[in-house]
């Protein structure tokens, strides 16, 4: 682990928070399938360049870097996208983000049980004090959740609260294989390699899934829209990617996880900074939580 693993995880929760903002104007108007398929088509030639200009590498890309990454895909834009949205049917967004952001728990587990990588008790408390922070963040956001363009028409099953649960368990599960996935895939590669991969799969993915889901073909964002909007792809898309990929792959597996979770609680002082939302004791509280909880597990 080195010095700018740690950082870049948190500058993609950074990114992330700056784009999920105006991804959430975008999806008022276009469905959510359209927006994702535009930022990797956007993202695509921009890690291209990117690699070419970095010195390439493509040369080091082996079979097994691109069956981890593919599991990323579809763990991240297929799988967990899936679950989240019906969970949401049940629980709201707010109370499906809250269970899902629990994933950098199993990342834990997964690097204590698989990577060599264990937690002692302090770190575990700072852990679950971060994860609690996170989780108040969310619960207790006064500006609730935008409707989405693109409605979804549930199946009677999906609005039982157990039904939620489990789906939003099943979307944690999914993100922390994400997480996973990119640390073992983009191992030792050039990150605009490893992304250049990414954008190229998830576009037919992102195709497909549409496709099965709405019986609907994608429609990429309109170029007034695409250009109006041009900052926040690059900015999320290719720099947020480049950021996660770095982050994950130097340095381990559950601070990397955690601190790329935090856009949620970056949200906050942008937010009343900018007097988007009026300060809150509570928000802040959570806010201090999660500090308390990174500092602890930094140790």
């Amino acid at each position: 682990m080195n010095a700018l693993g740690p950082f870049f995880s948190f500058m993609s929760a950074v990114t992330w928070g700056y784009g999920s903002a105006n991804y959430s104007k975008l999806t008022r108007t276009y469905r959510p399938f359209d927006v994702n398929f535009t930022r990797a088509m956007f993202a695509l030639p921009c890690f291209l360049v990117a690699a070419a200009v970095t010195g390439g590498g493509f040369g080091a890309f082996a079979w097994t870097n691109a069956g981890w990454l593919l599991v990323s895909i579809l763990a991240s834009y297929a799988i967990g996208d899936v679950f989240f949205l019906r969970s949401t049917v049940a629980l709201g967004v707010p109370g499906a983000l809250a269970i899902a952001s629990g994933y950098p728990i199993l990342t834990a587990l997964i690097g204590q049980f698989f990577e060599n990588q264990p937690l002692h008790g302090t770190q575990w408390i700072g852990l679950f004090t971060a994860i609690g922070g996170i989780i108040l963040v969310i619960l207790n956001d006064p500006k609730g959740v935008p409707t989405s363009g693109d409605e979804v028409r549930a199946h009677p099953v999906l609005k039982k609260k157990s039904v939620g649960v489990g789906l939003a368990i099943l979307t944690a599960v999914a993100w922390a294989a994400n997480g996973y996935s990119v640390t073992k895939g983009g191992k030792a590669l050039n990150p605009a390699v490893a992304n250049a991969f990414r954008m190229a799969v998830a576009m037919p993915i992102i195709a497909t899934l549409s496709f099965l889901t709405t019986k609907s073909g994608i429609t990429p964002l309109p170029r007034p829209v695409i250009r109006r909007y041009a900052w926040v792809f690059v900015v999320e898309s290719f720099l947020g990617s480049y950021f996660f990929m770095y982050g994950l792959t130097h340095t381990s597996l559950v601070l990397g996880n955690t601190l790329a979770a935090l856009a949620p609680v970056l949200s906050v002082p942008v937010s009343i900074a900018l007097k988007l939302e009026r300060f809150s004791w509570l928000r802040s509280a959570a806010v201090l939580t999660v500090v308390v909880g990174l500092s602890l597990l930094f140790r």
